[in-house]
């Protein structure tokens, strides 16, 4: 539906038809190959279990900053702080 829509306002939509096929499936990916190439390995503290809910809080208490952004990122007009 957003994908039509958008394509009557001649509008780019991040979302495509092909991605419905990965949704809800589980991503497997073995990074020990470009850990040991960086010489690197990610910090316990930045996990997805422990960074959830500090996301959620964020989304919760700045929505607006949130839907605004979503709202650029579909508009293909992505910014990034440095």
């Amino acid at each position: 539906m957003k994908l039509a829509a958008n394509g009557l306002r001649a509008r780019q939509t991040y979302e495509q038809p092909w991605m419905l096929t990965y949704a809800d499936r589980p991503l497997r990916v073995d990074t020990g190959y470009t850990c040991r190439k960086l010489e690197w390995s990610p910090r316990n503290e930045y996990g997805i279990l422990n960074r959830l809910p500090v996301l959620m809080a964020n989304f919760q208490n700045h929505r607006r900053d949130w839907l605004a952004r979503n709202i650029r990122r579909n508009e293909g007009n992505y910014q990034f702080e440095p």
